[in-house]
């Protein structure tokens, strides 16, 4: 998806696939007025999207996840462009996520705040995570379960999130067993796994399927 071949309203068509229609067309200005080679991939597990600095012929390149929903992916690419912002002013002199990176996302996403982007019952979560963002969404456990309202492969397959069991609760997470829920460690519960008594960290946020035992 390059600007060198596809006019503003292509390009605001093809992401439009991707993202809401308010959010492509921003993006799309974004893509000619920076001349971005943007690419969307499969999904990765380790990452939402990239971005890379001019290089050996190429410009600049941002690539998204297609498995975002269309809210986490509007977010990725403000998140990226913010960095290719922050590359043509500083290059590498400046911490990835450091206070110029943090300054420029929080400005990107006021663009698509304005542009009234998200529904009603995400503005709150990302209006915080525009204030003090964080090097991923996935790091902020507001707009992470926020956000997860949106994902469609969570939508009635029966999961809920660990954090809204009950202490004493029985759950099973993916193919790796049945556990009962301990007590909450920060960000984390303590489990024990039925079979082995062993005890596991398990993040709050992780999708888990309840398990009743009357």
């Amino acid at each position: 998806m390059a600007e060198k071949t596809m006019s503003h309203a292509e390009l605001a068509d093809s992401l439009s696939k991707y993202t809401p229609r308010q959010a492509a067309m921003i993006f799309a200005d974004w893509v000619l007025h920076y001349h971005i080679y943007v690419k969307i991939k499969k999904d990765r597990k380790s990452i939402n999207g990239d971005y890379r600095p001019p290089q050996r012929g190429h410009g600049h390149r941002i690539s998204i996840n297609a498995s975002l929903n269309p809210y986490q992916f509007a977010i990725t690419f403000a998140h990226e462009v913010a960095h290719l912002i922050v590359w043509n002013q500083f290059q590498n002199k400046v911490a990835p996520h450091g206070k110029e990176w943090k300054a420029q996302f929080g400005k990107l996403l006021g663009f698509l705040l304005k542009a009234n982007t998200f529904p009603e019952d995400l503005i709150e979560a990302i209006t915080l995570h525009q204030k003090k963002p964080l090097a991923s969404s996935t790091n902020d456990p507001v707009l992470r379960k926020a956000l997860s309202k949106y994902d469609m492969d969570q939508i009635d397959d029966g999961t809920v999130f660990l954090e809204d069991l009950l202490d004493g609760d029985t759950f099973s997470l993916e193919n790796n067993g049945i556990f009962i829920r301990n007590k909450k460690l920060r960000k984390h519960y303590l489990c024990t796994e039925k079979t082995t008594g062993k005890q596991f960290r398990i993040n709050s946020l992780a999708r888990v399927t309840p398990i009743s035992e009357h």
